[in-house]
């Protein structure tokens, strides 16, 4: 029956797909936009003849993942199915994901998704012949459901609900959500929704917890060799009554900036051994400029991070701007205080890289709309500051900084998701 429900949806939005190409590939004559993104998301045969080298005799785990975030939450799985000689291929919805895997020169093959048509996924499904699709969180692609159930089994880890679907839109989820083998969950207060759609539907957690501690593993070295660097005036330990301590502005916007900027004017007079490590969102010449420019008027000393000669002269500055990308897991390893930006306008970045290390975490007001920081706050593992001055009074009540054990043993027991994920996926004995 379920199947019948499915297929009858699938042909008439296979219809109404087939034809909006049509009328895209039409447009695109005139449109070089239209014409670039189809260009982008087209599959060549060069591509095909690649992925099949590649496949060679070895048995596939596919993952389908939005971007950059979606990516790092099914590593934990591509680690191991990696290990285990499987050959691995990432499909990633936004360029930003297949930018960002670019970077960090991901071994394993990857793709930019391709247009939801049948004939695309069947080249592709005919050469890979995966024996398990993950797909993470939110890509219920109509077409990528069709040819994935039919070649594998089929599973959507971290899913959550929205609460903002209406009728149509919930009763489309719930088609596409049928065809689905197993469904591990986020929440248990989604549980019983998944379990009406699917019987072996597994509260399981998330996966992002696991990735940001494995990820805290990977950057020891890293950190221990940036403490070395360092360690003529960084604290080589929290209680320690010597060098200087590092308060770090982590995904700092304008507003944020701001606001610590005036709250270590104060903190500083009555305790000089604090620097900033300041990390925008925004590592662009006009931001860092801008940065500059607020640390001027302030008669705050500054050096970059970039600058050869920060590491060896680290001592003569009050601000330390990071202009680089990719350093701020280990920097919040480096680091005694810490506030995490965008909550002063906008909506909060990731407080989950600094809770790891048992950081004491401050922010704005405007974190509502993330579970991680809604938990951590009512945990009391993170504090709200609405301006400087209630930013200074904690900044003070965290003096000298400690370690927050609790954070730590918070994020630990949100871990292991990945595992109770594999464990259940052995007992199928899939």
């Amino acid at each position: 029956m379920k199947n019948f429900k499915f297929n009858l949806f699938y042909f008439f939005y296979f219809l109404s797909f087939e034809l909006l190409c049509i009328i895209a590939k039409f447009i695109s004559f005139f449109s070089k936009r239209i014409r670039e993104e189809l260009k982008k998301r087209s599959l060549t045969s060069f591509q095909l003849a690649t992925i099949k080298k590649h496949k060679a005799s070895k048995d596939t785990i596919l993952f389908f993942c939005s971007s950059a975030g979606e990516y790092e939450q099914a590593r934990p799985l591509i680690d191991y199915y990696s290990k285990k000689g499987k050959h691995i291929f990432i499909v990633a919805f936004s360029p930003s994901g297949i930018s960002f895997m670019e970077k960090r020169n991901e071994s394993h093959d990857f793709i930019l998704c391709p247009l939801d048509r049948y004939c695309t996924w069947r080249s592709i499904f005919k050469i890979l012949k995966p024996s398990m699709c993950f797909i993470v969180r939110h890509e219920l692609w109509p077409s990528f459901i069709k040819l994935a159930s039919s070649y594998s089994r089929l599973i959507l880890i971290n899913a959550s609900m929205n609460r903002k679907y209406n009728f149509v839109s919930l009763s489309m989820k719930k088609l596409l959500l049928s065809m689905m083998d197993s469904i591990f969950v986020v929440e248990e207060s989604d549980l019983d929704f998944y379990k009406t759609i699917v019987k072996d539907s597994l509260l399981a957690g998330d996966t992002k917890y696991d990735r940001v501690r494995l990820r805290s593993i990977e950057k020891k070295e890293e950190i221990a060799h940036l403490k070395e660097q360092l360690n003529s005036y960084v604290f080589s330990s929290p209680t320690s009554s010597l060098g200087y301590k590092y308060f770090i502005i982590g995904s700092g916007w304008h507003k944020d900036i701001e606001c610590v900027f005036d709250a270590y004017l104060k903190i500083r007079i009555t305790d000089s051994s604090w620097k900033i490590i300041c990390a925008s969102h925004d590592i662009s010449p006009v931001m860092i400029d801008w940065i500059k420019s607020e640390c001027t008027k302030r008669n705050l000393s500054y050096s970059c991070f970039s600058d050869p000669s920060f590491l060896a002269n680290g001592i003569n500055f009050d601000v330390c701007i990071v202009d680089v990308i990719g350093r701020l897991s280990e920097l919040y390893g480096v680091s005694h205080l810490c506030w995490v930006g965008g909550a002063m306008h906008y909506k909060i970045h990731n407080v989950l890289e600094p809770a790891i290390y048992g950081l004491n975490i401050a922010h704005g007001p405007l974190y509502h709309d993330q579970k991680e920081a809604c938990l951590l706050v009512n945990k009391g593992a993170s504090t709200v500051c609405k301006d400087s001055d209630e930013l200074f009074n904690w900044w003070l009540d965290h003096s000298p900084p400690q370690i927050n054990e609790q954070t730590k043993n918070l994020m630990l027991s949100l871990s292991f998701t990945s595992k109770t994920i594999l464990n259940h996926i052995e007992h199928l004995g899939v």
